[in-house]
Order: structure tokens, then C-alpha cells, then sequence
């Protein structure tokens, strides 16, 4: 019986040995197939040389920018491969609910400051270099569409202009824009932060009320159209920020004292108005300028073929290879 099962085990053995060499060598009994079997590992490497055409198209005509991403505002004034850069932001700050009410006693109310904050999310350029910022107020006559998505060349196609400046033109120094931020009302960083003038704080902490502009969204759009920011690039400026106005950061923050029992005791608090992603309006534009820049005498206007191609990201260049 033992002699028996050494017989059967060397068989099994035999065979398993069999399947393996087979499945580790070249089949040699059969010349079927074998001008498809690789002479050497199944693997041949083969050279060639293919003639390629390439070409630059400018796309800033078609980029949108959707209220998710994030906005960019800057100015880029000497860049001698792609030209200018000019960037602006338009967009709207509401109260979370009407008919809203300034909390406290509103005869009692004194008007502190108002500070537009914009959520910082980096820069690209010269950080060493100030930017000089300014904010307006849209104008009645164009008023930003909550329901349109702006293309980034949108004065073409819905223009968007100002009445007037809701700020003194301040310098911003990048390096510090991350820093943190810590007072009774702030815990946070990465803040854009610019003053309003005192005229836009009473504005919007005694002028406007629930009888009047706070009492509907409606009401609200018909008194104040939105913000405007803008970047002088008349002195030398060569960086683009960042922002988003979704994240928590952006608001319009309102500071005031007041009464709220009418009694001889005040109290300092501040009020945020934010930006409502399903009926607030916005608009990136952001201009390329080319003209006398290298990258201009390579955007394709016609069906040439150039031997260099420029990426720019959007809204700048895509190349076609």
C-alpha cells in the first residue's frame, strides 16, 4: 500500500512539474503561432520619429467662473511673455433673513465701523510689492443678474459699472494677509480686511432698516446693488489674490454700540451680512492684455503652425498638439 501511494504521489508530482515548465518556456513542438511569439521575453521595442504641428489659442472668451471657485483680484503690470493681467471682483453681501432688524435699540445706536472681508486662499507674483485696493458701489443702471453666470470678458456682454468709491484706496501687503486675526468679535486668519467710510457704516447701520431696505430681498437690491473691488495698476503691481466667497471668512461686518434695554449700559456688537450662493450675484473679470508681449506673435489667428506654444491658465491660452 505504501509502495502504492509513493507511485501515485511521484505521478502527481510529475505532472505538476510538467504544467509548470510548459507555462514558463516557449511552446517548441508547434510552429503555429510562432511568427506572433516575441523571440525574446514576449517583449520587442520598436523607434520611430512622427512630425508634430502645434498651435496656441487664446480661450478667455469662453472661461466662466462658478461661486465655488476660487476669484481672483490683482494686476499684473510687466510681464514681458504674457502681457497684462487686470482683475476685478463685483458681487453682492445680504442679511440671512428679512425682515432683518439691527439688534438694540435703533435711537440709542452708535455707529462704530464698517470692514469688508474677503477670504484670503493665496496669491500668485510678487508678494514683496503692495497692491493698492479700492472698493465701489455698483451702479443702479447695471446691476449684477443672481441668475446669469458671468463669462470673465462679461463688459462685452453685460457690462458692469460704478458710481462711486465705498473706501479710501489702501495698500495691502500680501506677506501678511495670513496672519491671524484676534479680537473680541475674530478668531481666524487668512482674511482680506478693508475699511469702509463712516458714511457707509451709518448707511447701512441707521439709514437702512426693516421698513425700508432690510424689509425683503427685493427692497435690499433696489437700495444697494453690491461691491466692486478694483486694483489700481498705474503704479507697479504684479500679483493676483485669491479669494472665495463662500468660505465663512467673506462678509461685510458691521460694528456698533448700543442700548438693547434702553437703560444707561451699552454694549459694543457687530452685525454680517454674507454672500447667499443661491440668489447673490457675482462677476470675475479678469483682462488679458497681450499686446506687445512674445505671446502674441504666437497665438494662432489662422491655421499656421508655430514651433512654440504658451500655456496661460484660464482665462489665457489651451494649445493643440
Amino acid at each position: 500500500m505504501l509502495a502504492n501511494f509513493k507511485l501515485h504521489f511521484a505521478r502527481i508530482f510529475f505532472f505538476v512539474f510538467l504544467i509548470f515548465s510548459a507555462a514558463c518556456t516557449r511552446i517548441t513542438t508547434t510552429e503555429l503561432g510562432a511568427g506572433l511569439i516575441p523571440v525574446v521575453d514576449g517583449v520587442n521595442t520598436f523607434d520611430t520619429i512622427m512630425e508634430l504641428q502645434t498651435d496656441t489659442f487664446d480661450e478667455s472668451d469662453t472661461t466662466r467662473i462658478y461661486n465655488a471657485n476660487n476669484m481672483v483680484i490683482g494686476a499684473i503690470t510687466n510681464d514681458p511673455i504674457f502681457g497684462t493681467t487686470q482683475a476685478e471682483l463685483n458681487f453682492e453681501l445680504k442679511p440671512s433673513f428679512y425682515p432683518f432688524k439691527v439688534p438694540g435699540t435703533k435711537d440709542s445706536l452708535v455707529v462704530d465701523s464698517a470692514v469688508l472681508i474677503l477670504s484670503y486662499k493665496g496669491y500668485y507674483g510678487d508678494s514683496t510689492q503692495p497692491l493698492n485696493v479700492s472698493v465701489h458701489e455698483i451702479s443702479p443702471t447695471t446691476p449684477l443678474d443672481p441668475f446669469y453666470n458671468y463669462p470673465v470678458n462679461f463688459p462685452a456682454v453685460k457690462p458692469v459699472s460704478t458710481i462711486g468709491a465705498l473706501s479710501n484706496t489702501i495698500p495691502l501687503d500680501i506677506r501678511t494677509l495670513a496672519d491671524s486675526v484676534n479680537n473680541r468679535f475674530e478668531n481666524a486668519n487668512n482674511q482680506i480686511r478693508i475699511p469702509l467710510r463712516m458714511d457707509v457704516a451709518r448707511r447701512f447701520l441707521k439709514d437702512y432698516d426693516s421698513t425700508n431696505a432690510y424689509l425683503n430681498d427685493s427692497a435690499f437690491q433696489s437700495y444697494f446693488k453690491g461691491f466692486s473691488i478694483k486694483v489700481q495698476s498705474s503704479n507697479p503691481a504684479n500679483a493676483l489674490l485669491y479669494v472665495n466667497l463662500l468660505d465663512t471668512n467673506t462678509k461685510l461686518a458691521l460694528y456698533y454700540n448700543t442700548s438693547t434695554t434702553g437703560a444707561s449700559v451699552r454694549d459694543t456688537s457687530v452685525i454680517y451680512f454674507k454672500f447667499n450662493s443661491a440668489f447673490g450675484g457675482y462677476a470675475n473679470f479678469v483682462t488679458r492684455n497681450t499686446t506687445g508681449a512674445e505671446i502674441s506673435n504666437r497665438i494662432t489667428t489662422t491655421s499656421r503652425p508655430d514651433s512654440l506654444v504658451y500655456v496661460q491658465s484660464a482665462p489665457g491660452t489651451y494649445v493643440r498638439i
